[in-house]
């Protein structure tokens, strides 16, 4: 990188301060000078220090600006020196000489001190910029490239192998990240260059994340980066205390470092020293360097070549904080199991006797080395100290081979003395004294050891029955004080101990668990169990998760869960064992509804990842979990307890085994078995089951337990039971009728059961012939059976004939007591033939039978049963049987339908049968073997034989079809097969083989067009209607999703948006719309979460139509309870148009009330009133809507006029409009007048209001053709209207006699007719009162004249005026007004009658001659005597002598 011009450059930004501003740019620039500059390169350098731009080429490019630099270097003493140096120095250059005191003697170009010296220039570079300026000081070809990780293998022998091919690299070895190299400044690189403050620095300062990520080189010899330390740094924390995990991952870490670089004293001070920092014990970590580096000295000494170097580095690495971690992963086990933790202990304990042998001898030769040069017993004895220290740290018993060489030497004070200051056990002390060669010597130590033993005796018994800081105080004396207080624990039986021994990071937390649990209790209840018995004498050390399970079970047992729990509480508080220990508390004490949370809590922990610091993991905690509940299981004293039992743990998944029990369990429970079968293995449960013949629960248990290849056993099984329950049934078994039924249904029972053809095929052909009871019909159809299961078995074939022996699981056992024929081809012509002999005879003797006569001699048609059960080759096609019963015979076949049957018996005893030619030309035709012009003319009727090539295809058949009597039905369905393949263009034969419903389907795509068709399909082939309503509901489902998907309507001929008409058409092809409804419903509610909810709302609403067409109440209820759940669904994703959908499609407005609620609550009223809405629905449709709505409004919100008014004008519903206006103004003119003061202005503006509504409900009551009731509607209005002109005279809501009064009193003639309108008052008689009135009492001939001209002025309006002037005592004043009246009147003789009653006489001198000439003859004629007579003429006499004169 820095080469040329590039590296001239780079230093001149760095100068500048481009890339990094202070010192670091002035040191980079320096480094690379003085790299120019041992390289012999830079001659003028700094010819530009001090004078910017001047100098060589190569000088404007490297310059420095000194005054800048100083400024920049304030705090660098030695550094501003030189600058000042260099500003006052005449060459203007630097050499090497300058720089003394900055770089060091050992100065070499690859790696540039610092002035601190403790970290080299290239090292702050690395660690202050982006760039790697590396590469310009070690160029990639003089370097070895790092391995690759597939160089590095998984094992531990791999990893050592490397790390001895990098043995002893005196700060040689960089480490490299792939590509070009790179040199990390990490906790690594710094430990590996003895620098462990800067060690911890780095650490402190950026984390472990990136100071100790683990080097390539040995990432497998670490164990993983603890996640605590990346969650939580050390700077983070309040105090850099680490956890156990942590420490032991440190520790692991320092010690490979170590180990790699054992020959450097520095290195391994450095890690021990970074250890200490850290505030880590190193101490155990100084031993092991010492020991593995003086058997690694005394190797290459002595065996250079014998052993490796590694071998030893090896040996140490086995053991130590976190060796078990490495050695678990990278065995491939994924983390520490039970079973393998015991295993790494004793792997562990024996790397540690190995070192301890190799280290003995290593001591014992250095130890000869000192006697030969003569130096004095004390550096043996500090060597030999270093022995006993390393096999005490790690839990050994020291070596007594320096006391035995002592003793030797009769060396009797330094015996005793090593002894003493080595805490030697008195029993080893004893073993060694009869290396004194001295006897008397022999017997002074002998007495010292046992003065020393009973001394240490009495101490011991002080401290273990003193107070508890007494026993702690003299653990502490001991080599592992935690290792002496779980044993005093143990001793002692005082738990507490052992809680303190757990304070200790010296030893593992499962250690103390186990001594506090086996401390809990008495020693009699440990002497109880050998398991116990041995864990407590053994070796804490060696106490592995194995013996923590022994002992946990032990006291689960006991009923001792809540001391295991108080232990899991006490030394792992966050294992999820706890749970199960509260489930186990909870189902001790019958509590069963508060057991099932914590053992479902407990088994999903299990499928989490564990902690990081956890005692157990999650593989032991199940096996103790799964051992426990095993126990409990069968330990359990009732059924309840143990159903209850199995269904937490089943419903919890803890183990595939008790889902197995449950099943079991329940399936006992269900058939009545004893508890007794529980333990039974699945297969043997079947067996139980089908002995008691409870095949439906055998078939769903096999099924549950993954037994699938057992069903045709479990069917055959069922078939035989019904045979055999047939026949013992006693004389029903006699009954042909009743034994053929039996037969249909094991029949049914293979189909439904799907069971495989060749089991179903052997079991009718095994039971074929019986014990003589089967008559030659039920032979014919048990071999039938048999056929038809034998063509399934070669279309699908199962497991071959062969495979059918004594060990085969699958078949039962008349299966496998006996050797059937394979099912081949000749097999199967075989059947064939025997089967038509065989109908051949039942048929003739059924002939016979409805014959009067038969025949007795052996050649005639009857057959026996023995000659039919004969081979074919016995039976002749010749003779024996009589043409005349076997053209009856083919009658009976071709009136059942059995068409091919017919054929071949005609085909064998070559018969001719004219509807067996016609029918196989007919399907020869159909099939295309044929052509119309080579149908036989005798076949055809005779009128249509010469047109017969003119005919078409279809034609022909139809033709044909009518000529066949017997066949009729056959031959309809053989033209509607040829039609369907016409439609769908594909082949007869294709139409007939292939799988009638998938045909249907394809026919459906036609849509109505083709449901005649489609119906005949389904009544010729006799589908299911059932499955027929299904294949129905499933085409409209994907019709309905093509249209949602696409945007469009699919090509084919099912309209989702069908009329009701239309869709009953298509729904009733099925004969069973309740199934339709079923099925779309079904896919409803299955597919909510996939399909669109448009779609979903549409399927409900056809679903509900065809529930309404079957007239189901159940289903229609289930679509409206499955909407009960949609519909806050719908509301809150604001999908209003669905829930407007759903009212106007179900129709059911009465439960669907709430959906009015909906929409009004979220103010969509106007959404049911949209155009979309009412223009998609029918005439009636809309009818019943607006009458439901106007319902709903008119009960529920009575007030809400607005929506009202909105409803009306929608529907175009002016009747109701009208209905509606006219009753607010009702309302309104009734408060109005129930108030006195009728005149205030408020009153007035509510008149007018009123007016207006009645003019409204007038103008809807004219467009409803309603024209009466808006005439009334008028008449109010202008009644209103006089009111609000004429307030002096109360004209509103007035009774009939007020109104008339009020009419009299009217002098207006209009005001008057108003009032008589509005109130019904038109009537002539009703204006008798206001006339006499207005114009005889107050002379207003105004008033009489607009009388006249609007209501009818015949003779009775006259007579009563008159009647009523003859009441009125003051009518000699009013005569004259009267006169004016008559006088109006056209009727002269009515006015000549009236005048002479009242004596008007001018009014009788007015009249014209003629009625005159009438008055004198009445007059002669006597016919009115008086003048009372006259004034007490009625209207009706009067009316009589009118129509008298005018005849």
């Amino acid at each position: 990188l820095c080469c040329g011009k590039v590296g001239g450059s780079l230093g001149d930004l760095m100068c500048q301060g481009t890339m990094g501003a202070g010192v670091i740019g002035i040191l980079a620039g320096l480094a690379t000078a003085l790299y120019y500059e041992g390289k012999g390169g830079l001659k003028h350098t700094l010819s530009g220090l001090g004078a910017k731009g001047e100098g060589s080429e190569q000088g404007r490019r490297w310059f420095v600006d000194c005054q800048q630099a100083i400024s920049w270097a304030r705090g660098y003493p030695s550094l501003v020196a030189l600058l000042e140096s260099a500003i006052s120095t005449s060459s203007l250059s630097l050499s090497m000489s300058s720089l003394q005191g900055i770089v060091p003697a050992s100065y070499s170009p690859a790696d540039i001190a610092s002035v601190k010296g403790d970290v080299s220039m290239l090292d702050l570079l690395n660690s202050a910029l982006p760039l790697d300026l590396s590469a310009a000081f070690h160029p990639p070809t003089s370097l070895t490239p790092s391995p690759s990780d597939s160089e590095i293998t998984n094992s531990i022998g791999g990893s050592l192998a490397h790390l001895h091919a990098s043995y002893l690299p005196p700060r040689s070895l960089p480490r490299f990240s792939g590509g070009p190299l790179r040199v990390s400044v990490d906790v690594y690189y710094f430990l590996s260059h003895a620098r462990p403050f800067q060690a911890f620095h780095m650490l402190m300062r950026h984390g472990p994340a990136i100071a100790m990520s683990p080097p390539a080189h040995l990432a497998s010899l670490l164990p993983m980066l603890p996640s605590s330390l990346l969650s939580l740094p050390l700077p983070h924390r309040p105090a850099p205390e680490l956890t156990a995990a942590e420490d032991q991952y440190v520790q692991r870490f320092v010690r490979v470092i170590a180990l790699e670089q054992i020959s450097e004293p520095t290195v391994t001070a450095a890690c021990a020293c970074f250890l200490q920092l850290l505030g880590i014990d190193a101490s155990t970590f100084t031993l092991d360097i010492e020991a593995a580096s003086l058997i690694i000295t005394y190797n290459q000494r002595l065996r250079p070549r014998a052993i490796d170097p590694s071998q030893t580095v090896r040996l140490f690495l086995l053991f130590g904080p976190g060796a078990r971690e490495v050695l678990l992963r990278n065995s491939g086990r994924g983390g520490s199991r039970r079973t393998g933790e015991s295993a790494l202990a004793q792997s562990e304990r024996k790397a540690i006797r190995q070192a301890v042998t190799h280290l003995e001898e290593a001591t014992r030769n250095s130890m000869d080395m000192v006697d030969k040069a003569k130096a004095s017993e004390e550096r043996s004895t500090r060597l030999w100290a270093s022995v006993a220290m390393f096999s005490r740290a790690h839990g050994e018993e020291p070596s007594d081979w320096y006391l035995q060489r002592l003793a030797k030497r009769n060396d009797w004070i330094g015996f005793l003395r090593f002894a003493s200051l080595r805490s030697f056990p008195t029993s080893q002390l004893v073993n060694t004294l009869e290396h004194f060669a001295d006897p008397h010597l022999r017997e002074h130590v002998a007495v010292v050891i046992a003065l020393h033993a009973h001394q240490q005796q009495l101490q011991t018994s002080e401290s273990e029955t003193g107070t508890l800081f007494d026993i702690v105080l003299a653990a502490q004396k001991a080599a592992r004080p935690s290792l002496r207080l779980i044993r005093l624990a143990l001793t002692l039986g005082r738990p507490l101990l052992a809680i303190i021994a757990a304070c200790f990071d010296e030893i593992q937390a499962r250690i103390p668990m186990v001594a506090w649990l086996l401390a809990s209790v008495s020693m009699s209840s440990i002497e109880e169990s050998d398991a116990l018995k041995r864990i407590a004498s053994g070796d804490p050390l060696l106490w592995a998760l194995d013996d923590l399970a022994n002992v946990v079970l032990h006291f689960l047992a006991k009923g001792k869960h809540l001391l295991v729990q108080r232990a899991f509480l006490l030394f792992d508080p966050g294992s999820q064992f706890v749970q199960y220990l509260l489930f186990l508390q909870a189902f001790l004490q019958f509590r069963f509804a508060d057991c099932a949370p914590h053992l479902q809590r407990f088994a999903n922990a299990l499928n989490l990842p564990p902690l990081a610091d956890a005692l157990v993991n999650n593989d032991w905690q199940r096996e103790v979990a799964v051992d426990h509940i095993d126990k409990l299981l069968w330990g359990a004293k009732s059924g309840y307890e143990q159903s209850v039992l199995l269904e937490v743990v089943h419903n919890a998944g803890l183990s595939a085994l008790y889902t197995r029990l449950y099943h079991t369990f329940q399936v006992l429970a269900r058939t009545g078995l004893g508890r007794e079968y529980l333990g039974k293995s699945a297969p043997d449960i079947v067996e139980v089951l089908l002995r008691n013949a409870h095949f439906e629960e055998a078939r769903r248990f096999a099924g549950h337990n993954g037994m699938q290849y057992l069903a045709d056993r479990i069917t055959v099984a069922e078939a035989e039971h019904y045979v055999n329950q047939a026949k013992s049934a006693g004389r029903q078994w006699n009954v042909e009728h009743e034994r053929i039924n039996v037969w249909k249904k094991i029949d049914t029972l293979f189909t439904n059961a799907n069971t495989s053809g060749e089991a179903a095929g052997y079991f009718f052909y095994d039971q074929f012939g019986g014990k003589g009871e089967q008559t030659g019909k039920e032979q014919l159809l048990i071999l039938d059976q048999a056929l038809q299961w034998f063509r399934r078995a070669l279309s699908s074939p199962s497991p071959p004939s062969s495979a059918l022996g004594k060990e085969s699981p699958v078949f039962p056992a008349f299966l496998t007591q006996r050797t059937y024929p394979p099912v081949t081809s000749e097999f199967m012509k075989e059947l064939e033939s025997r089967i038509l002999l065989l109908s051949v005879a039942a048929e003739a003797a059924a002939v016979e039978s409805s014959t009067s006569s038969r025949k007795t001699h052996t050649g005639s048609s009857k057959f026996s049963p023995e000659t039919s059960s004969s081979p074919p080759s016995s039976m002749s096609s010749h003779h024996g049987v009589d043409p005349a019963v076997l053209t009856q015979v083919v009658d009976r076949l071709l009136v059942k339908g059995e068409v091919e049957k017919a054929e071949k018996i005609c085909q064998h005893f070559r018969l001719v049968h004219t509807e067996v030619d016609i029918l196989r030309n007919m399907r020869l035709l159909a099939e295309g073997a044929i052509l119309p012009e080579n149908v036989p003319y005798s076949l055809l009727p005779k009128e249509e034989q010469p047109s017969q090539s003119a005919l078409s295809k279809e034609a022909l058949l139809e033709l044909l079809a009518q000529q066949v009597n017997q066949a009729a039905e056959y031959a309809a369905a053989l033209v509607v097969r040829h039609k369907v393949a016409l439609r769908l263009s594909l082949s007869y034969q294709t139409v007939c083989t292939r799988d009638p419903y998938v045909t249907l389907e394809f026919l459906l795509l036609h849509g109505k067009e083709q449901f005649r068709l489609t119906d005949a399909f389904i009544e010729c082939t006799h589908l299911a209607y059932a499955k027929v309503a299904v294949n129905i509901a499933d085409a409209f489902y994907k019709a309905l999703q093509n249209h949602y998907e696409q945007g469009a309507a699919a090509a084919t001929g099912i309209d989702p948006f069908w009329s009701d008409d239309d869709f009953s058409q298509f729904i009733n092809l099925s004969k069973t719309p309740k199934d339709v409804g079923s099925r779309l419903l079904f896919l409803s509610e299955r597919h909510i979460e996939q399909i669109p909810p448009a779609m979903e709302t549409e399927l409900k609403v056809r679903a509900y139509f065809c529930f309404r067409l079957a007239c189901s109440l159940s289903g229609m209820r289930n679509v409206l309870g499955a909407l009960r759940d949609r519909v806050p669904i719908h509301a809150k994703n604001r999908q209003f148009k669905l829930l407007v959908r759903l009212l106007t499609g179900i129709k059911a407005y009465n439960e669907l009330t709430y959906l009015f609620d909906t929409l009004f609550m979220h103010e969509q009223f106007e959404t049911m009133l949209s155009k979309g809405v009412v223009a998609q629905c029918t005439s009636i449709e809309q009818m019943e809507f607006r009458i439901a709505l106007h319902h709903y409004l008119e009960r529920y919100h009575p007030q809400d006029t607005e929506k009202l008014t909105m409803m009306f004008l929608a529907f175009n519903m002016h009747r109701e409009m009208g209905q509606f206006c006219r009753t607010q103004a009702t309302e309104i003119i009734e408060s109005v007048t129930s108030q006195t003061g009728l005149l205030t202005p408020h009153n007035h503006q509510r008149l007018v209001t009123a007016m207006g509504l009645l003019l409204d409900a007038a103008d809807n009551f004219v467009k409803d053709r309603s024209f009466k009731t808006g005439n009334r509607c008028l008449a109010m209005a202008s009644l209103v209207s006089l009111q609000v002109t004429s307030p002096e005279h109360p004209v509103l809501n007035l009774e009939t006699s007020h109104a008339r009064k009020a009419m009299s009193a009217m002098s207006n003639f209009q005001s008057a007719l108003i009032i008589a309108r509005a109130y019904s008052l038109t009537a002539t008689s009703e204006w008798i009162a206001p006339c006499y009135q207005q114009v005889v009492i107050g002379g207003n001939f105004g008033y009489l004249e607009e009388l006249l001209r609007t209501i009818p002025n015949g003779a009775p309006f006259y007579s009563e005026l008159a009647q009523k002037f003859a009441s009125d005592p003051q009518r000699a004043g009013r005569a004259a007004n009267l006169k004016r009246v008559l006088r109006t009147s056209n009727d002269n003789f009515l006015r000549f009658d009236l005048a002479k009653e009242f004596g008007l006489d001018d009014v009788i001198t007015d009249l014209p001659p003629e009625t005159m000439y009438w008055k004198r003859s009445r007059t002669l004629g006597g016919e009115r005597s008086s003048t009372g007579s006259a004034i007490g003429l009625s209207t009706g006499s009067y009316s009589e002598t009118s129509e008298k004169r005018t005849q």
